[in-house]
């Protein structure tokens, strides 16, 4: 009996110290807080779908690059000693036909891109999902399927605007008293 609450206990104690071993560190790059996959020990090198989901089960969603000044400031951080790495981004064309940013379903902003050229490519059955790579900060549609590095974003709380500790409104025009 002795020998089983022993083999229990060194057990337990043997994924609390795998757990703690697992804690992600995350880059404050201007003002958002962002999840590179690479600078973190235990984040493998993953498919699109699954870099996606990746992200979620850490509150995180994969990056979706709506401003110049983002794709700066993150390009400005990965440069200087980073280990070139191509990486995902929430960019695809699955199910439409035109280039959405999957972690909030907008549009790629007209005001910049970083396509080869400057140009768009054509829609392709294969390469449905947009990879950065990491020393010029070029786009390339690539196959969703392909196992790449990836970056996860902080987004804002759903409830972002929610505050539990606002006091109630006790005034009857708010709450329909008769």
């Amino acid at each position: 009996m002795m020998a089983r609450i022993s083999s229990c206990i060194l057990l337990l104690s043997f994924f609390a110290a795998m757990t703690e071993c697992q804690r992600i560190s995350t880059a404050k790059i201007g003002d958002n807080r962002y999840f590179i996959s690479w600078q973190n020990p235990y984040a493998p090198r993953l498919n699109f779908h699954l870099a996606y989901e990746y992200c979620r089960t850490i509150a995180m969603e994969l990056i979706s690059l709506e401003s110049a000044e983002e794709a700066q400031q993150l390009a400005d951080y990965l440069r200087p000693g980073a280990s070139a790495a191509d990486f995902w981004t929430s960019g695809n064309t699955l199910g439409t036909s035109t280039w959405l940013w999957m972690s909030n379903g907008s549009p790629f902003n007209g005001t910049f891109n970083y396509w080869p050229n400057g140009v768009e490519p054509s829609r392709s059955t294969d390469a449905n999902c947009l990879l950065v790579t990491d020393q010029t900060q070029t786009w390339r549609a690539e196959n969703c399927a392909q196992n790449n590095h990836f970056i996860c974003e902080q987004t804002r709380c759903y409830f972002y605007n929610f505050n539990p500790f606002a006091a109630l409104s006790t005034s009857p025009q708010g709450n329909g008293a008769r």
